[in-house]
């Protein structure tokens, strides 16, 4: 059995232009990966890569893939409305009063941004991709791969932000952001593919700053209580890889090579404050990021 290079994309909302930079660096080392994993943004990200390496009838390259997704990323994410806007007060206040509130955001112009990703594309990848979302019935993470019939949908539905976006349905299922309970997902490497390397990319800082902000504004009390709630799911999550390191150093005296690269202080960026010129710096950061990473 060929031992396999897997790449790890965490959530991070429109932090992902972080992993484009980043994948770039990569490219330029050498590296790609047989498995793709993606949550959230990653998802999204992870499934570009994926569909466009299948796609045009034929076998595409990964640097061909990058570049697409680059311009994705520059055509679809230069400023807040290209990605969702404001649902109307009296369309909140209808859904509310007759119990069939959908979301705060009207994702219509988001949702558009799935219409170009095919299963049969992401099928015929030798990439395989991997993405995970929360199942609000059982309140449980699934993963979907390369060959379920509704990989688009569940990679829509991973980068679901609760309340914000409307619940994807797949079976009549809803489906929503599987940051909820992965925001770095490692779960289904920890418990398959024999790995040779693995490379993950996080859009969050390994240490949470002290900050003072404004608790009286609503926008800036959410984003920091969200911050404190990732920072502590993502180091669950990569204590998952070290404990599977620790046994395989144990059972059979070797152990996964694992690179991880992060930002050192947190990007400062929301769905409802960024632009252009902030999506090519943080593409610049995860650059200079993969560039000063080391394998551990």
């Amino acid at each position: 059995m060929k031992r396999k290079k897997a790449l790890v994309l965490s959530g991070g909302s429109i932090k992902g232009a972080f992993h484009v930079g980043a994948i770039r660096r990569l490219i330029e080392e050498g590296f790609e990966p047989d498995i793709i994993l993606g949550i959230s943004v990653g998802a999204v990200s992870a499934a570009y890569l994926v569909n466009n390496m299948g796609s045009q009838g034929k076998k595409q390259s990964f640097a061909f893939a990058l570049e697409e997704l680059t311009k994705f990323w520059f055509t679809h994410a230069s400023e807040p409305r290209t990605v969702m806007q404001r649902r109307p007060l009296w369309s909140l206040g209808y859904g509310l009063i007759r119990k069939r509130f959908k979301s705060f955001m009207d994702t219509s112009e988001y949702f558009s941004w799935f219409d170009s990703l095919s299963a049969q594309n992401i099928s015929k990848s030798r990439i395989e991709l991997i993405v995970g979302a929360v199942n609000l019935y059982t309140g449980k993470i699934e993963y979907f791969n390369s060959s379920h019939p509704h990989i688009v949908e569940a990679s829509k539905a991973s980068s679901i932000i609760p309340l914000i976006m409307p619940p994807v349905y797949i079976n009549g299922i809803p489906y929503v952001d599987g940051g909820l309970r992965d925001v770095v997902p490692l779960r289904p490497l920890v418990q398959g593919d024999e790995l040779s390397e693995l490379v993950i990319v996080i859009t969050h800082p390994g240490q949470l700053a002290k900050e003072e902000f404004n608790i009286g504004n609503l926008g800036e009390y959410i984003n920091r209580t969200k911050n404190i709630t990732v920072n502590q799911i993502i180091r669950g999550d990569l204590d998952n890889i070290h404990k599977f390191n620790q046994k395989l150093l144990f059972f059979l005296k070797k152990k996964i090579p694992y690179r991880i690269i992060r930002p050192s202080k947190e990007l400062k960026f929301t769905l409802d404050r960024f632009n252009l010129d902030d999506i090519k710096n943080m593409m610049s950061l995860g650059y200079e990021s993969a560039k000063n990473s080391t394998w551990l």
